[in-house]
């Protein structure tokens, strides 16, 4: 089933999905367009033909274009809820439901005018979890084009996350520094301030680890640590990217404090964050020393210095 929507809907062959300023175009010059039509089809009707014809085809019009926008409305729903529960199959590292998932979108041929673009967003944070950084940049940048990722647009609820796995991508697959741009515009977004924190928290993290500022991961972590985990409650995925960050920070200062609670288990599965080191040759190689005890308490040295 994983490989069942790659070879079904490679990126290549996806839609292009509507943009914001044409679709704000296109309802109103055909609801005109479908108006004068009936005002013409009414009058013709009611000279040419009965008045009761006229009262039937008026009637059934509006009874079939009514089963028409519910099942509009149903549709742009169950899109959303199967985003919903993707992401959430997502934080949890369930790849193959989120793959299960996105197939079951693909057989649905009438959908949101933003449908398209949250379904290829998504699609772009599985490729990065799974990494594939050439797939995700791409279908990152098919779905920002499409000017649905607004503040005042029906896909804001998916912002907060959206901006989050656009820092992650920036920081490990381009300049870090990029990443700032992201965490600037949660600082704009309406959301929870103990959210917004623990998001923005994620990126300090991320940056500070790639630039190799270890002193100042660790200093953030402390200050923010308790406040983060209460926001990241439902989100397993991003406590665990901190508690790798934390470690990997602290073999660097302190060769022996990779594991300080010997024979506890991980809080990090490196299966799980391989796709964090996939640009990142240095954390790459601490994921590969954390599955061997002899070489996880190495000194900083022996893990590779850190890309600045």
């Amino acid at each position: 089933m994983a490989k069942l929507v790659p070879q079904r809907c490679p990126p290549a062959a996806l839609p292009r999905p509507y943009s914001r300023g044409f679709w704000r175009f296109v309802p109103t010059a055909t609801a005109i367009a479908v108006l004068a039509g009936l005002l013409a089809f009414s009058f013709i009707a009611w000279v040419y033909a009965s008045p009761v014809i006229v009262i039937l085809t008026a009637g059934a019009l509006v009874y079939f274009g009514a089963l028409a926008l519910a099942g509009y409305q149903s549709r742009s729903q169950a899109l959303h809820n199967a985003w919903v529960l993707a992401r959430r199959h997502l934080e949890h590292g369930e790849h193959g439901q989120v793959h299960r998932l996105l197939y079951q979108l693909s057989e649905q041929t009438w959908t949101s005018p933003h449908g398209d673009a949250r379904v290829l967003f998504l699609r772009g944070e599985l490729a990065m979890r799974e990494g594939e950084f050439d797939v995700a940049e791409e279908l990152f940048d098919a779905a920002l084009r499409s000017g649905w990722f607004v503040a005042d647009g029906p896909l804001a609820d998916m912002l907060p996350s959206a901006h989050l796995s656009l820092a992650t991508f920036e920081v490990i697959a381009r300049e870090p520094r990029e990443a700032i741009v992201h965490r600037r515009a949660i600082t704009k977004l309406p959301i929870d301030e103990r959210e917004r924190e623990a998001l923005l928290l994620v990126i300090d993290v991320l940056i500070a680890a790639r630039c190799g500022d270890f002193d100042e991961l660790l200093t953030s972590l402390e200050r923010g640590r308790d406040d983060a985990e209460l926001a990241l409650a439902e989100a397993p995925a991003q406590r665990a990217v901190l508690a790798l960050l934390e470690d990997y920070a602290r073999a660097h200062v302190r060769g022996d404090a990779f594991r300080e609670h010997a024979g506890e288990a991980p809080r990090w599965r490196a299966e799980e964050l391989r796709y964090l080191g996939t640009r990142w040759p240095e954390l790459a190689a601490f994921l590969e020393a954390s599955q061997q005890p002899t070489l996880a308490l190495a000194a900083p040295r022996e893990l590779g210095e850190p890309s600045r």
